[in-house]
């Protein structure tokens, strides 16, 4: 992993243009191994497979509620 930088910018473009610079420096590595964090993060260890359940439930919030 790379060391931790702070950047402040001084408007939203600056801001913008340095997260896609940091995204553009990364090696595929680091982006599946950040990916495969943030999917364990999300869904956990025993999650699954939507494919092999063969029944896939979709729930979204109605407007009433958003």
């Amino acid at each position: 992993m790379r060391k931790l930088k702070v950047n402040i910018a001084r408007n939203h473009k600056d801001a913008r243009d340095y997260d896609i610079q940091q995204l553009t420096d990364m090696t595929p590595y680091e982006r599946q191994k950040i990916a495969r964090a943030l999917k364990m993060k999300v869904y956990g260890a025993n999650c699954p497979d939507v494919r092999e359940t063969g029944h896939v439930v979709v729930q979204r919030p109605s407007l009433k509620e958003v």
